[in-house]
């Protein structure tokens, strides 16, 4: 009997006629919060799984990836609307524990409405279709010591001078809702203009961003950079037809293709890794807050405009699980020492088995002393402590502030998220950043990945269109902050030979924490002169900052590079 009978035959009985307990554990929110036509499928042992894999196939379904560790399964349905039903009898299945819908995150950079038309400014100039918008009227010029990239200037958070910055809308006709400008107080920043003068990284550590995928020929990005095998996660449930890299129904799950090419499909993904690792000192564009960090692309969306956020790009939980497995499984990817995740799935919709299977990932990681870093959100006071994996205690979780060192609150009516899981802060707010291109790229020679195109071009992803808007608001740009503090960290404790980069020995999680939360600026928001945000409070003293709001403070990486050398160093210069 084949996987479309099954249904209809359910479909006869009325097994759906009703909503179970079953069913409301399998989604839990409504359809739109999940990924049409796929289902997870969780192996009792997982030992189990690769006769799980076969058996599937046999009766029709499309399996689209498998975690190496749980043996968790992304499986396709024949069709939209069956996916509860198909959960229901693949639980009738002895060797399956549970089955579930595929629950969509939310990005943490949420849309901004615009309206009116752009006049072109020293900020504004360009479009999506451009590599990279000319800025020969920038006001930015070189300065001793400091990086040559014409947007430096414009970075508050890696130097705050107290410079104005203002959102590519702001020279709207007549303004526009979400039009804003700020000056900052100077000093308000993460402290790695000083720090760059110990380490600027080491490519010895890489780092993970999970996301919509990076796009590759960017030319502010060094190719040389990026670490593989990627992990692309192309299959999806509803469109295998434009992914070529799907493997057919009939091939083994080894030969499923989940590696490569995990190019951009949105553009956030090229955002949020241009914060951490954009080339400095090369006349373009951005310098990255780590200069030499491997950078690995793990896409794990299923498509973009899905689900109820319109084009915010929407990461699923069954791949992120699949990503994060395969980083622990295999000995390739032994140098992810950071992983970024700038999203969240709200704990209301996530189903259960997911939850549970997403934080055991988490858990082994931190045992391993990798770090994953994520967002306290945009949705405002207490959504921190209400979705996953930002309210894991083995990730960090990052809120965002604006450059007056306040949490940010941004006009259109998002805020950085509060509550006890924000561990720190980092800026937020009136971000410049790489946009990516609406043309696609062509494969760079010798990318060694197992889904090469052979030359050909990549499958071309339309850039949604307010992406090509550089200064953008989100959480989703603070992460990369703090894991670009991680990797110089762990690049600066390489070079004192505290930390072995064969082995990974030197430096705990804890002790990493430890570094990040001395190093930490507490009531940042209160500068001499100017009045600070009444939420701002002072740090407990104990394990817990007692601060919902900025949690221990704004990261400052010069000062946890002092914090390293005097408790692991103590003969150092």
């Amino acid at each position: 009997m084949t996987v479309r009978q099954i249904a209809c035959f359910f479909m006869i009985l009325g097994f759906c006629s009703s909503t179970t307990l079953a069913q409301i554990s399998a989604r839990p929110g409504p359809p739109d919060r999940y990924v049409s036509r796929e289902i997870l499928v969780f192996p009792r042992q997982p030992g189990q799984s690769p006769a799980l894999v076969r058996k599937l196939r046999q009766q029709g379904f499309q399996v689209l990836a498998q975690a190496p560790l749980s043996g968790m399964i992304i499986a396709a349905v024949p069709a939209a609307g069956l996916e509860l039903t198909m959960c229901q009898y693949l639980e009738l299945w002895p060797e399956v524990l549970v089955a579930e819908c595929n629950a969509i995150g939310e990005s943490n950079q949420p849309v901004c409405p615009l309206g009116g038309t752009p006049t072109p400014t020293p900020c504004n100039t360009g479009s999506t279709g451009t590599p990279f918008p000319p800025i020969g009227a920038s006001p930015c010029l070189p300065v001793a010591g400091l990086p040559n990239d014409p947007y430096f200037c414009y970075q508050w958070g890696v130097h705050n001078t107290g410079q104005t910055v203002r959102d590519r809308a702001c020279s709207i006709s007549g303004g526009a809702p979400g039009c804003w400008e700020q000056t900052g107080h100077a000093g308000i920043d993460i402290g790695v203009v000083e720090a760059w003068q110990r380490s600027t990284g080491s490519s010895a550590v890489t780092v993970a961003v999970f996301d919509s995928g990076i796009e590759y020929c960017n030319p502010d990005v060094d190719p040389a950079r990026f670490f593989f095998p990627d992990i692309a996660l192309t299959c999806v449930g509803d469109d295998g037809s434009s992914y070529p890299c799907c493997p057919p129904s009939s091939a083994s799950e080894e030969s499923a293709c989940n590696y490569g090419p995990a190019t951009d499909n949105v553009g956030h993904g090229t955002m949020v890794a241009s914060v951490l690792a954009a080339t400095p000192n090369n006349q373009l564009g951005l310098a990255g807050v780590d200069h030499e960090c491997r950078v690995l692309s793990a896409r794990v969306v299923s498509q973009s405009e899905s689900g109820p956020f319109g084009s915010v790009v929407a990461a699923n939980i069954g791949r992120v699980i699949v990503a994060l497995e395969t980083i622990r499984y295999y000995p390739i990817y032994q140098s992810v020492r950071v992983i970024n995740m700038s999203f969240r799935f709200p704990e209301a919709f996530a189903p259960p088995a997911s939850v549970t299977n997403l934080e055991a990932a988490c858990i082994l990681l931190q045992a391993d002393d990798r770090f994953i870093v994520t967002t306290s959100t945009n949705d405002g006071v207490g959504t921190a402590d209400t979705s996953v994996p930002n309210r894991f205690s083995s990730v960090i979780t990052v809120g965002g502030i604006d450059s007056r060192g306040w949490r940010f609150a941004s006009p259109c009516g998002f805020s950085s998220g509060t509550g006890s899981a924000v561990d720190f802060v980092a800026p937020g707010m009136a971000m410049p950043m790489l946009i990516c291109q609406t043309n696609p790229c062509q494969t760079p020679p010798g990318v060694p990945s197992p889904c090469s195109y052979g030359g050909t071009t990549w499958q071309g992803y339309p850039c949604l269109e307010y992406y090509g808007y550089n200064f953008l608001n989100g959480t989703s740009f603070a992460a990369p902050m703090v894991c670009g503090a991680i990797s110089l960290i762990l690049s600066h404790a390489i070079d004192l030979g505290i930390v072995d980069s064969s082995s990974w020995e030197g430096l705990t999680w804890e002790q990493m924490y430890d570094l990040l939360q001395r190093g930490a600026r507490d009531q940042v928001s209160h500068v001499p002169g100017h009045q600070g945000d009444p939420n701002d409070i002072p740090n407990l003293v104990g394990p817990v900052s007692g601060d919902t709001y900025y949690g221990w403070g704004l990261i400052d990486i010069n000062a946890s590079l002092n914090w390293l050398e005097a408790l692991y160093c103590p003969n150092c210069d």
